[in-house]
């Protein structure tokens, strides 16, 4: 409906965290993030890379990831 620009490519949903009480911004199921984001090009850095498949996931962590674990126990 808006012609190519700014903001023409924006989506606004709910990416549907697993959980934002206990900080876990890893994606659920069904989630709009998903196969949502641009591939990057192939000299930059992405451990997480081969865990898409198709297009990449938005966000840090592609579906399916285990929590990131930072800092002491």
């Amino acid at each position: 409906q808006y012609p190519p620009g700014w903001g023409a490519s924006d989506r606004v949903a709910d990416p549907l965290f697993l959980s934002l009480d206990t900080n876990d911004f890893r994606l659920q199921r069904g989630s709009p993030a998903i196969g949502a984001g641009v591939t990057i090009p192939v000299d930059w850095p992405d451990p997480l890379r081969d865990r898409d498949a198709g297009n990449p996931d938005l966000g840090a962590f592609p579906l399916g990831t285990e929590p990131l674990k930072v800092g002491r126990k």
